[in-house]
């Protein structure tokens, strides 16, 4: 069976094919994960590209989903009142019954695989035609078979729900596939959505995974600061003195504090008192200030922060370059942010972020400011695209490649170079491959598209 890692990577790489901004490939690629776990879920040995192809239909249906903006699926929503089955008369009220009523009294874990996968049949109980995901309200279904997990089978009292209520817990009952499909394997987002407001992430001996990271993580950190804001009354930056490292951890933030402020609370001050300059905070000495690569990195983190995004010393190039730093980073914004700072550089932001991050920062990730060797730098660009970042065999390049690609990926002013390659496709990707291609591949493919559309419209 093809490892859950192999098929997180291309889940992730597809969806950088398919996304319209860098915003969007979080959210596809989620789509592709649950498509290609509930096909591994039929325990067939299938190949590598029988997943990838489960992965690029999932997708493709969701943007053309999105496209139409439909409400309902085709067909309808099955609802609570329809039966179970041709042989049974019972519905679906009989099974789970209503949000304000307790649920079936069964013996232990036989709630789920002598009730549950009884009634909705076996394998299908999650993602069948009657499936708990096809209800209109699967969610609320959803809800109550965690309440009835913790509370009536477990029995855990409210207050050690957040110490003893983890992926085990959901494993020994049975759960696993559950917690996977419906809650994106987070034991925190299932209790949350069954126990609304009674507890907070930090809470939890262990906060979800990546709960701190990517654009999302940016917006968890913001509301963790306030709420520790809130709690330790600290409304004016002479009160941050009170609070330490020590502070954090003993709230439940030492995560945040290593994951978004490379584990410094006057990162953290800064973020909440924003008109605190660097040079201000005690804790730094203003003489030399920049002549500290910690110092440096400090800026960075703080100043990527402000953008939204995370501290990229924990990403890979490919992750970096899903930031999008390109449309915001420039000499001007980090001079008026933190004067001084890139005089060490010459005033060249790609020395600046290269020096500090040199296993994230390609030549690519930043705006172009190379000029030697163009031609060599942009066929090393290329074939980090295809082969990195959208995991693209050589032999389908000539299907991908195209205008309309390179311009969703941020490489469209190296293709569009006239002196260089003269809106070329072929010239372009033969600078990358050299004789692997011929102008016919891609005017072939081309040519292809066009005779099937015309004979689609033609059957119209």
């Amino acid at each position: 069976m093809i490892p859950l890692e192999d098929l997180e990577k291309q889940a992730v790489r597809i969806a950088r094919r398919y996304s319209s901004s860098f915003a969007d490939i979080e959210d596809l690629a989620q789509i592709g994960r649950i498509a290609a776990w509930q096909a591994s879920e039929k325990e067939e040995d299938y190949p590598l590209g029988y997943y990838k192809k489960v992965i690029s239909n999932a997708i493709g249906c969701e943007i053309r989903r999105q496209r139409a903006q439909k409400r309902t699926p085709l067909g309808g929503f099955v609802s609570l009142d329809s039966p179970l089955s041709e042989e049974e008369d019972g519905t679906l009220h009989d099974v789970v019954g209503h949000e304000d009523s307790s649920f079936l009294e069964v013996d232990g874990k036989r709630f789920l695989h002598d009730i549950l996968r009884k009634k909705f049949g076996h394998r299908n109980y999650l993602h069948g035609r009657r499936g708990i995901l096809n209800q209109p309200n699967g969610r609320t279904l959803a809800r109550r078979i965690v309440r009835a997990a913790i509370s009536e089978v477990a029995k855990i009292p409210l207050e050690e729900i957040p110490s003893r209520v983890g992926k085990i817990f959901f494993e020994d009952m049975g759960l696993t596939g559950f917690l996977r499909a419906i809650y994106h394997n987070s034991p925190f987002e299932a209790v949350q959505d069954a126990y609304s407001d009674n507890f907070l992430p930090w809470d939890f001996n262990q906060v979800p995974k990546k709960y701190w990271q990517g654009s999302e993580g940016i917006k968890h950190g913001a509301d963790a600061l306030k709420w520790f804001c809130a709690k330790h009354n600290l409304l004016k930056p002479e009160d941050c003195k009170r609070v330490s490292r020590a502070t954090f951890k003993e709230d439940g933030l030492r995560g945040l504090l290593q994951t978004q402020f490379q584990d410094s609370p006057t990162l953290a001050f800064q973020f909440l008192f924003p008109g605190i300059k660097p040079e201000e905070c005690s804790s730094i000495n203003p003489s030399g200030h920049w002549n500290s690569l910690e110092n440096r990195r400090l800026a960075l983190v703080s100043y990527l922060f402000a953008h939204n995004r995370p501290n990229i010393e924990i990403l890979n190039p490919e992750e970096t370059y899903d930031q999008g730093l390109k449309h915001f980073v420039t000499a001007s914004s980090l001079s008026s942010s933190f004067p001084g700072l890139l005089y060490k550089y010459n005033g060249n932001v790609f020395n600046l972020f290269h020096s500090n991050y040199p296993a994230q920062i390609l030549p690519w990730t930043l705006t172009c400011t190379w000029k030697n060797e163009p031609e060599k730098t942009v066929a090393e660009a290329v074939r980090w695209l295809f082969d990195k970042y959208l995991g693209i065999p050589l032999e389908e390049i000539p299907h991908h490649a195209s205008k309309g690609l390179f311009k969703q990926v941020g490489f469209y002013g190296y293709y569009s170079n006239k002196r260089l390659f003269g809106n070329s496709t072929y010239r372009f990707i033969d600078n990358a491959y050299p004789g692997s291609f011929t102008q016919s591949d891609f005017y072939q493919f081309r040519k292809i598209t066009r005779i099937q559309v015309r004979t689609i419209n033609k059957n119209k």
